[in-house]
């Protein structure tokens, strides 16, 4: 399949990652490590002096700030989290929630002086019959003036949603033209797999870069960056998969493990964890009090 962009631009990715991630629990466990885990998010939000304001959405009532938003209905809870902050606390979410109905991957490409027409090409190669394995039923351009060009691919209502838009004028950082976002929103079972994808991986931004590398691909329009560049050196910072397990233990599990350690002892806590096999607990006399105790190892 031949590229319609130009690809002979040098380009710098910017980022790549998570963008938005909306997802529900709608058991009982779930729901109180969801709310233990947004419990300790409005702590840090809170010492880092953001506003948080009462909110309700899609009828669940909470409260929020700009790029979160947490609350409850009768039938479960809902978490939605959008743009930076997304791409950092998508891990704790997929683990503490049960289902997620939307996920947004992104990668967004910077131009020092070239100011490409992006949007507009792409659109016209489809117009004219650009190649692809996937068809597209729907590519919508919009423009507006004196800069910015957005072009959406597919339904909104489907499983796969795509936008190629002028980054820098829609958030007015930049010259207009000069960062591009190519963005893919998942719905529904794709978007549990993605997810799934991104937690067990290493590197969640070369895979949410590959991810939407490879969809625009597949409706004919190449993206101008190479997702394999995500997984160089010079990608944007990686994630530290083993501590981000350890924050969500810290955030999520902590209080519920020490309760039941508390009252059922550590040896029965880890054989019904069945990790009876995987972690020595033995007695040990406690130096301060000459009891007897045991240690984890």
């Amino acid at each position: 399949m031949q590229s319609v962009t130009p690809s002979t631009l040098p380009y710098t990715i910017e980022s790549a990652g998570v963008d938005w991630i909306t997802a529900t629990a709608n058991t009982g466990s779930t729901q109180w490590e969801l709310a233990e885990y947004t419990r300790h998010e409005r702590e840090r939000l809170l010492d880092a002096d953001v506003e948080l304001k009462h909110k309700v959405k899609l009828g669940y009532k909470g409260w929020g700030c700009e790029g979160f938003f947490y609350g409850t209905r009768d039938d479960g809870s809902i978490v939605i989290a959008s743009g930076a902050l997304a791409h950092r606390v998508f891990r704790s979410v997929v683990n503490c929630t049960d289902h997620i109905s939307r996920l947004d991957l992104q990668t967004t490409v910077s131009f020092e002086k070239e100011r490409p027409h992006l949007a507009l090409q792409a659109y016209s190669a489809i117009k004219t019959g650009s190649p692809g394995t996937r068809r597209v039923r729907n590519a919508t351009l919009f423009t507006s003036h004196p800069q910015g060009e957005t072009l959406n691919l597919g339904k909104r209502s489907s499983d796969h949603y795509a936008r190629l838009y002028d980054k820098a004028t829609e958030s007015g950082q930049g010259e207009p033209l000069s960062r591009w976002r190519y963005e893919v929103e998942i719905k529904r079972t794709p978007a549990n797999l993605a997810a799934l994808e991104l937690v067990r991986s290493e590197s969640p931004e070369g895979v949410a870069g590959r991810y939407v590398w490879e969809h625009f691909n597949a409706l004919g329009v190449t993206p101008i960056y190479v997702s394999a560049e995500l997984l160089c050196p010079h990608k944007p910072t990686r994630n530290d998969f083993s501590r981000d397990v350890l924050s969500w233990f810290e955030d999520s599990l902590r209080i519920t493990v020490a309760k039941a350690v508390r009252r059922y002892g550590a040896a029965r806590v880890i054989e019904s964890l069945g990790l009876t096999g995987a972690v020595d607990v033995r007695p040990e006399r406690s130096e301060d009090h000459g009891t007897r105790t045991r240690r984890l190892t």
